[in-house]
């Protein structure tokens, strides 16, 4: 960058020394124009005027457009601060309870189901295993909504890993139901039961409805769904434990949960 240009740079920018909004502007356009110079002297000369928040929404930005290279400029002067960190140690802290299917020995439910279950409890648990599985589904198409609109790596690796866990969970409660449930007719049931049971119709319903909203309302809508919709039925299973029936029902429950 010829001295003539950082002239002309110190001119605008005196006018504009503490409006950060300005200053990630500039970023942004030389980011955009692949000025690494340009980019390195402004970021270097007014990081002090940039909240954390706002850094966060500069690198996204310049993530969108393919710049790796400065965005990880900004990531190695604010290591202490910024939050994709944080993020990537609790993706690293999640990757590190890895489980599989294979560890779960139901081997023993379908008897308790059959022998040890009034039909009371065969209706409620078949609802619950029913929500389980068409749950998985809807809290994919969210988190994939997420990844779409969220540029940080860190973030993707942590959404990307979600998804994974989803449809490790989806199998778990399917190989559940193929486990206790005999009859075709209520198999097909279950695993329709979006379409079949009012309950699930009904809660799909209402967490399908914020599938359009902005970012932040459908976090929320996540939460609520994931916290309120599931903590029920989690706490139900866990009595199970307690009677010494179910144990690979109980045992995915306590790994999931």
């Amino acid at each position: 960058m010829m001295n003539r240009d950082r002239e002309d740079i110190e001119k605008v920018l005196k006018y504009f020394e503490n409006e950060t909004e300005y200053i990630i502007q500039l970023l942004h356009h030389s980011a955009k124009l692949n000025n690494e110079e340009m980019f390195m002297y402004i970021f270097e000369k007014y990081k002090h005027t940039i909240t954390d928040n706002k850094i966060y929404i500069l690198i996204n930005s310049i993530f969108k457009d393919n710049n790796l290279k400065m965005a990880q400029f900004i990531f190695k002067n604010f290591e202490n601060e910024i939050s994709p960190l944080d993020i990537w140690k609790m993706y690293k802290k999640t990757l590190a309870n890895q489980w599989v299917v294979e560890e779960i020995e139901s081997s023993d439910d379908g008897l308790d189901w059959e022998k040890k279950l009034t039909n009371d409890e065969r209706d409620f648990f078949s609802n619950v295993l029913a929500f389980f599985v068409a749950s998985c589904g809807i809290i994919n198409k969210n988190l994939n909504r997420f990844m779409s609109k969220v540029q940080i790596p860190e973030a993707k690796c942590f959404y990307n890993y979600q998804i994974h866990i989803k449809y490790l969970h989806s199998e778990t409660y399917s190989l559940l139901i193929e486990t206790c449930i005999k009859d075709k007719n209520i198999k097909d049931k279950l695993f329709n039961a979006i379409e079949t049971i009012p309950c699930v119709k009904k809660k799909a319903e209402w967490a399908l409805k914020w599938i359009n909203e902005s970012f932040e309302k459908r976090l929320v809508a996540l939460v609520a769904f994931e916290s309120i919709f599931f903590s029920g039925s989690f706490r139900i299973i866990s009595l199970l434990k307690k009677r010494s029936l179910m144990q690979g029902l109980t045992f995915s429950n306590e790994l999931i949960n």
